[in-house]
């Protein structure tokens, strides 16, 4: 789940933000959020990996 108080909170499965990260680091940042900057889109990029490499650590 993710939270904004300004946006309010979405909620998804994984695999979504999963697959919006690899698009970000491909370049399309813009495509995906336009109303970000590239740098905010690549922070949101790589803290949804963190997650992903922290719940398979929790797995084992």
């Amino acid at each position: 789940m993710l939270a904004d108080a300004k946006k309010g909170i979405a909620i998804e499965r994984y695999e979504i933000f999963s697959k919006i990260a690899d698009a970000i680091f491909a370049g399309k940042a813009r495509e995906i959020y336009p109303s970000e900057s590239e740098e905010d889109s690549l922070i949101f990029a790589k803290e949804i990996k963190k997650f992903s490499e922290s719940e398979g650590e929790n797995d084992e």
